[in-house]
């Protein structure tokens, strides 16, 4: 039987269509091959990313680091007295060291680590630089000790480093109890720490008004004249051994420290754009109606009830 031309073009044509449906299955099962290869290949690597991340960021390095730095700042502050400037050094020297670790880190294994894995270190290296910052600040201060204002910044500073590190410790297989007992430590100072509202008021002597409750007492202190601050502007003022600052928005008065918390710059020379203060140093800033930092509100500096009686402005200040 004679080929026809029929035939071969036929032929031609089928065998178009079978390299059509057999090729992108080759090449797909060739890829799966050489990706299943390349993932054999990376494991050891992954293995060793791995615990090199778990060395840095448990026992015996960031947690154990975290665990110092908190007792220290919490014992300067309630003994009132200043942190070594020597210590305050050696923490910022082995944080540096460590934030070039974990940065090495992230660029070595950049291939076989998670994409979760990256974001957390990446988290962590920022806290760390936000701890370092701190820790010079309380050289820059020395030999006054650290406030409460200040520790409580740092704890919470140390607090979201903790939950993060214990996060990523989680995901790259090492549950560690001392980052878990920080952790619940640092969230019991925090309800520790939470002062009561006074509760009723003493008429006393000097024409102040003192409140008693809750282990304490307040008074009303004069500061100035109301017309002495126009509307969206502020004025620095000195009572009871206090420096704070006064903003004025329309008819509410409101008092806060006047030292920011990032480098006690004075938030009473600042910008004021609405309820929110701008610190003229660095750019922090601040709700005057609360002193949350606008960044993470739950860190504030520290504000007073103050009001309008007359001519006079009255903040509400501890004893």
């Amino acid at each position: 039987m004679a080929i026809t031309l029929d035939d071969l073009v036929l032929s031609v044509i089928a065998a178009f269509i079978g390299l059509g449906v057999t090729l992108p299955v080759t090449y797909l099962v060739v890829d799966r091959l050489i990706e299943r290869n390349e993932k054999k290949r990376l494991e050891p690597i992954e293995v060793t990313a791995k615990e090199r991340l778990r060395s840095k960021l448990g026992v015996g390095s960031l947690t154990t680091l975290l665990i110092t730095l908190s007792i220290d700042a919490r014992s300067s502050m309630e003994e009132k007295r200043a942190l070594p400037k020597e210590v305050s050094q050696v923490y910022i020297t082995k944080l540096k060291a460590l934030q070039s670790d974990l940065e090495m880190l992230l660029g070595v294994y950049n291939d076989v680590l998670s994409v979760e894995v990256e974001h957390l270190t990446g988290n962590i290296i920022s806290q760390i630089e936000h701890l370092q910052e701190d820790l010079q600040y309380l050289i820059e201060i020395h030999p006054r000790h650290t406030t409460q204002t200040h520790v409580d910044h740092i704890e919470h500073v140390i607090l979201t480093t903790v939950q993060l590190t214990k996060r990523e410790l989680d995901v790259v297989g090492e549950g560690n109890e001392q980052i878990k007992a920080l952790e619940e430590w640092l969230l019991e100072q925090e309800q520790k720490h939470i002062h009561p509202k006074p509760e009723e008021a003493i008429e006393v002597s000097g024409k102040h008004r003192v409140w008693s409750g809750g282990g304490r007492l307040s008074k009303l202190v004069r500061v100035a004249d109301a017309g002495e601050i126009g509307d969206g502007k502020s004025k620095v003022v000195r009572a009871e051994g206090r420096t704070l600052a006064i903003f004025r928005v329309k008819d509410q008065f409101f008092a806060l420290n006047n030292a920011c918390l990032h480098r006690g710059g004075p938030l009473g020379e600042g910008n004021l754009e609405g309820y929110r203060v701008v610190c003229p140093w660095h750019g922090w800033s601040y709700d005057v109606r609360t002193g949350a930092f606008e960044i993470i509100p739950t860190l504030k500096v520290k504000s007073y009830p103050a009001r309008r009686e007359g001519d006079s402005i009255l903040v509400e200040l501890d004893e």
